[in-house]
């Protein structure tokens, strides 16, 4: 207890302190060794080393109050922060960092590379004339003949405000115009 390995190493070596050692360096379990060559359980001010609470991800201490390094948030620097934010169900996991959910690729989760059916038409809310032997993403289905894509095959015809926007969204079955 007290001591945790290298990244990717074996050997018990490297020293873990509960505390922020401030400018200091965490020397031994639970102690610090300050710049000025002294050895505490903390390093820095009264209020930094009196703190009742544990800060996180390099947050540091002050009237029981961390005060977190970039790319983190929250009363502990618990909470990583995507400054651009991650789509489509995607969720932050570090710093500018996003895990995607099934189906969505890139930096934000932004590139859709799922798979299905394309329809040719869509008339009285029925997707009409699937494209046979064709899986494909919407955006090759958008880009080429189709004017519904998606399943299970429920879609609602595609009714656009002039910026674009669908008036009817379902998350079933996404819809897409063909000028």
């Amino acid at each position: 207890p007290g001591w945790k390995t290298l990244t990717g190493g074996n050997q018990c070596i490297v020293p873990i302190c509960r505390s922020s050692c401030g400018d200091g360096f965490c020397s031994r379990p639970n102690m610090c060794t300050c710049p000025t060559g002294s050895i505490s359980p903390s390093c820095g001010s009264m209020s930094v080393q009196n703190c009742n609470i544990r800060c996180m991800n390099g947050g540091s201490c002050a009237d029981d109050h961390c005060q977190c390094q970039k790319g983190y948030v929250g009363n502990h620097c618990g909470q990583p922060v995507c400054e651009t934010g991650c789509q489509n169900g995607g969720r932050c996991v570090a710093p500018n960092r996003c895990v995607c959910t099934y189906g969505f690729t890139g930096a934000q989760c932004e590139r859709d590379y799922r798979t299905g059916p394309c329809f040719a038409s869509v008339s009285n809310q029925m997707c009409q004339g699937q494209l046979t032997g064709i899986v494909c993403t919407k955006t090759l289905c958008c880009a080429t003949v189709g004017r519904a894509w998606g399943t299970p095959v429920r879609c609602a015809p595609p009714s656009l405000t002039p910026a674009g926007e669908d008036l009817y969204p379902t998350t079933v079955l996404e819809l897409v115009k063909v000028q």
